[in-house]
This record gives structure tokens, C-alpha cells and sequence, in this order.
């Protein structure tokens, strides 16, 4: 049998009834004139029928939707509407940061998918098991880095939240582009903002951000003291973001998508909060 929220069934009727009652009270006008015309017996079969009708509507409007198991939807990806459908909850965590700073790659790894060979362009979800016992299953959210509003959806859908950072958009110079950096303190502060208009509305915080700066695999490469630039500029950021009240756990990563110990670092974060 297909799951359902059964027990939504009958509020649902009781909510599709007050929205069709406008409706319903028109026709009744409609038929209470018409009843001044026309043979009474034949209005008030009319009108039981409009009233049938209606009232089939709203137990067919009513019909609560289906849940699923997180295990039908594992590996696939979902519009983040999708986490309401659950049979169960489950933690969602968001990755969100600058387009081209390794979120998608990095999601790629955690559920066994080929690497994504074209940009993130609306926000998904996708449901992923932990190597638990037993099993737990956890929700990655992502979507365009390039697009605010994209990533503020991510955030309103998470309760965790991963931060990726790099020195540089490309994945094979080593160099440290100092627009990059700009770009990513351009984030920081919208997300800031964010987190800020949302504490306005709500006394709920994130149960974790987590930064991640990831691309070590290349910046480390560089002379040391561009290496220790980046370093120091990351840890500021880290030291920064723990005077904010937005979470009660703020704390990092350096990284690499490439480096298999480090995505294990990064399960284990996620295994932490699940």
C-alpha cells in the first residue's frame, strides 16, 4: 500500500471546504434565483448536485499526498520540496559557496556519481545514505553558485550548512586570484545578511556551518608564503564567524575533492549531526 499522511486527509477536506464555500455560496445564490423561474423541484435537484459535486472535489482535492521512503528516492535528484514528502525525517545539509568551488564534485563523491561535467543551474536535493548501523540517510542540497537567491534557498531548506571556498575558479592554476578572494568575502557577506534577516524572524539557529577550503591539492603547490595567505585569510574567517550567533558550531576543513582521506573528513562531519 503507498504511503500517505492519513492523518492529513481530514483537515485537508475541512481546508478545501472553507476555500470552495465562496464557490458553493455563489452557486447557492445562482440556484436560489433561479428557483424563482423554474419548477422548485427541479432547482433543488440542481442545487444537491452542485453540492455533491463540490463536496467530491474537496475530499478528491484532499487526498493526502504520497510519502516515500528515503530509501526509494537514494542517489536521485529532487526539487528540495521533496524533504516534506519523507516517510521520515531527515538531516539536510547545505552546500553552498561561490559557482566553480568544488560543491558539486564534492556531492558527486559522497553518492558514487561521475564527476558533473556542466554548471548547477536550480537548487536539488538528493537523498544519500550513511555507511551506518544501521543505515541513516541524510539530504544534500545544492544549486547555483552563481545565483544568490539560489543559495539562500539552499540555506532555507538546510539545518547544516558546508561553506566551500578555493584560491581560484580553475581547477588546474595554482595561483591565488585575488578577485576570487574578493568574491568569496562578497558571499560572506550576503550570507551574513541572510542569516541575520533570518534570525530577525526566527530564534531557530543552523545546528552547524562548516567551512571548507577546498582546492588544497593546487594552492599548496605555491611558494610558502602564498600558501600561508590563503591559510590565514581561511582561519579569519573561522574566527570571525565565531563571535556570530548563527550557529553554535562553526569550524572548517582544508580540503581537496581529490585527496579520498578528506572526503572521509567530511563524511564524518556530516555522520556527527545525522
Amino acid at each position: 500500500m503507498v504511503n500517505r499522511k492519513w492523518s492529513h486527509w481530514l483537515p485537508n477536506i475541512k481546508k478545501e471546504i472553507n476555500e470552495t464555500s465562496g464557490i458553493v455560496g455563489l452557486l447557492g445564490v445562482g440556484t436560489g434565483v433561479a428557483g424563482l423561474v423554474i419548477a422548485i423541484p427541479i432547482v433543488v435537484g440542481v442545487g444537491s448536485a452542485l453540492l455533491a459535486s463540490a463536496l467530491g472535489y474537496c475530499v478528491y482535492k484532499g487526498f493526502p499526498e504520497r510519502m516515500y521512503k528515503p530509501s526509494e528516492l537514494l542517489g536521485q535528484t529532487s526539487p528540495p520540496s521533496i524533504l516534506k514528502s519523507l516517510s521520515e525525517h531527515i538531516p539536510a545539509i547545505g552546500i553552498i559557496g561561490a559557482s566553480k568551488a568544488g560543491k558539486s564534485t564534492f556531492i558527486s563523491h559522497l553518492i558514487t556519481t561521475p564527476n558533473p561535467t556542466e554548471r548547477t543551474q536550480s537548487v536539488y536535493a538528493t537523498i544519500f545514505a550513511l555507511q551506518t548501523s544501521p543505515v541513516k540517510y541524510s539530504a544534500l542540497l545544492d544549486g547555483d553558485g552563481t545565483q544568490y537567491n539560489q543559495q539562500f534557498k539552499v540555506i532555507d531548506n538546510s539545518s547544516i550548512l558546508f561553506v566551500f571556498f578555493d584560491h581560484n575558479a580553475s581547477e588546474t592554476l595554482n595561483e591565488i586570484d585575488p578577485e576570487r578572494i574578493i568574491d568569496h568575502d562578497r558571499f560572506l557577506e550576503q550570507l551574513e545578511g541572510y542569516l541575520k534577516e533570518l534570525s530577525n524572524q526566527s530564534s531557530i539557529k543552523l545546528d552547524c556551518i562548516h567551512f571548507v577550503l577546498n582546492k588544497s591539492d593546487s594552492w599548496k603547490e605555491n611558494n610558502e608564503e602564498d600558501e600561508q595567505k590563503i591559510i590565514s585569510w581561511y582561519e579569519n574567517i573561522l574566527v570571525n564567524w565565531r563571535r556570530l550567533p548563527y550557529s553554535k558550531n562553526i569550524s572548517g576543513s582544508i580540503h581537496s575533492n581529490k585527496n579520498a582521506e578528506d572526503i572521509k573528513s567530511l563524511l564524518n562531519v556530516i555522520t556527527g549531526y545525522v
